[in-house]
């Protein structure tokens, strides 16, 4: 027998006339599973089985031959466990990922899969794993189910959540908070299709202050 290699069976010694079960305590040497036959004296692996007939040896492990785990788990010591969920691929013998199930995780060194973290400027969403500009005509986004809650003057939202212009007819806008379609200032010339602010008034009369055509005053106004 190699000089290293013992039955599970036989009382181990050493130069130190030491069983083994000592010397794990003086060299910190791994415990060997009782499934093994022969193994490795200082790794603890299994070379051969005590029971060949119903274990097979994979990688330094005895596992049993009758147990038969589901298409989602992997067997150790004749005991199934799950795969994780987040798992693609799988290595059969550790359970460990080989990729994930969905791009929205990622592979670590260690066979695991973890949840992708997007950050955003802002003024964006997170799509995906991309980062989307907030349309403009939005005040009041909700990102969590990406519609709009407040759109701009002039704007409503639509069945979708998206932010659509108001039509009205000519010389009228949806000025309001409430969007209704209104009449324009019959003092404006030019106006704001959306908003309804004068940009232009119709006479040198009046000029435009934050969107209103208003009356100029006279220097001489209040002389007699």
């Amino acid at each position: 027998m190699h000089p290293w290699i013992y039955s599970s069976r036989q009382q181990l010694h050493f130069q130190h006339n030491l069983p083994r079960s000592e010397l794990l305590q003086v060299w910190k040497l791994p415990p060997v599973n009782a499934l093994c036959g022969n193994f490795d004296y200082f790794t603890g692996d299994c070379l051969s089985c005590a029971d060949p007939i119903n274990f097979d040896l994979i990688n330094g492990a005895c596992v049993a031959k009758n147990v038969t785990c589901g298409l989602r788990q992997w067997k150790k010591d004749s005991v199934c466990f799950d795969v994780s969920a987040t798992c693609g691929r799988f290595d059969p013998l550790n359970g460990k990922c080989l990729d994930c199930a969905t791009p929205f995780f990622e592979l670590t060194a260690d066979g695991t899969c973890v949840a992708i973290v997007v950050t955003c400027l802002p003024g964006q969403y997170v799509d995906g794993l991309a980062c989307v500009n907030i349309p403009s005509e939005c005040v009041d986004f909700d990102a969590t189910v990406k519609v709009c809650k407040k759109c701009i003057r002039g704007h409503t939202t639509d069945f979708a959540g998206k932010c659509i212009r108001v039509l009205c007819p000519p010389r009228q806008a949806a000025s309001g908070q409430d969007n209704l379609c209104k009449d324009v200032s019959i003092l404006c010339d030019t106006y704001d299709d959306i908003t309804g602010d004068c940009l232009t008034c119709k006479d040198r009369e009046h000029t435009v202050r934050d969107g209103v055509c208003l009356q100029l005053v006279s220097p001489l106004a209040g002389c007699q």
